[in-house]
């Protein structure tokens, strides 16, 4: 096999950008002084129909945070390590633990009420540019009524199925899908075992779609690139009908996939 650029000095076609996990892309900025935030560059890559970030807490958390919410389209998480508590208008208090996936409907009032100190969740967000309101704790009512509920399912509500043009992967559909009337897809695609054949150079027609690795690592080629490897904490965008071939894998490879809209073409070359 063609020998793999490094990924932090791979040279991706315009349009596919690879950003690998470092602990140095971490800010503390934003309204939580109890998180660092990384952003995964969809903003940008997307221009601005969709951001995604990971929020990682400074410390274990043992005080309510302020309640807010989000003047937005989606907003989706999903847990990456740790655990935490938060609590939701119209739902009360819900744990949530690593592989949790949750969605929170537009204008939910929330905030957390705890969390450990290596709690990291990737949230997702439609459009990229939205607003932050915060709101007096003294309207918050766990009993409220709202438009759409909380949607949330736990590691342990999650199935995996074969199904699909790749019969080495298993795919758990994360329930998003449902949720936004076929606005946005997620999933988690889990390797059946090490993958040594290329699975053929393919594309799909959508608007967006990006990969962020879970565990292990993947090696994957894009359009006339010299093929790349994509490891834990690494996460690539694709644009509508960049040619690409998946080449291998290791056996504990995970990733979380994230595609909009939900219902999409895939064409083999």
């Amino acid at each position: 096999m063609t020998a793999l650029r490094d990924q932090s000095s791979a040279r991706v076609q315009p349009g596919a950008r690879v950003q690998p996990g470092n602990d140095n892309l971490y800010v503390n900025r934003g309204l939580r002084d109890y998180f660092s935030y990384r952003d995964l560059g969809i903003e940008d890559a997307s221009s601005g129909r969709i951001v995604a970030q990971l929020n990682r807490a400074n410390y274990e958390l043992t005080e309510e945070g302020e309640l807010h919410h989000h003047v937005l389209t989606h907003q989706i998480n999903y847990v990456l390590s740790g655990t935490a508590v938060m609590k939701f208008e119209g739902s009360g208090k819900i744990n949530l633990a690593e592989g949790t996936c949750f969605y929170m409907p537009p204008n939910i009032k929330h905030t957390f009420v705890s969390c450990s100190g290596d709690f990291t969740t990737m949230e997702i967000c439609t459009p990229a540019d939205f607003g932050t309101v915060e709101d007096d704790p003294a309207t918050y009512d766990e009993n409220s009524k709202l438009p759409q509920p909380l949607f949330v399912q736990s590691a342990a509500q999650g199935r995996y199925v074969k199904q699909g043009l790749r019969s080495y992967f298993s795919y758990r559909d994360l329930g998003i899908s449902e949720i936004t009337d076929g606005a946005i897809l997620a999933q988690v695609i889990r390797a059946e075992g090490p993958v040594s054949d290329a699975s053929g150079q393919h594309y799909h027609v959508l608007d967006d779609q990006f990969v962020y690795v879970l565990s292990g690592w993947a090696d994957v080629q894009f359009e006339g690139q010299a093929p790349v490897r994509v490891d834990t904490g690494t996460c690539f965008y694709q644009p509508s009908q960049i040619k690409h071939t998946f080449l291998a894998c290791s056996g504990d490879f995970e990733a979380l996939e994230v595609c909009l809209p939900a219902d999409f073409e895939t064409h083999e070359v």
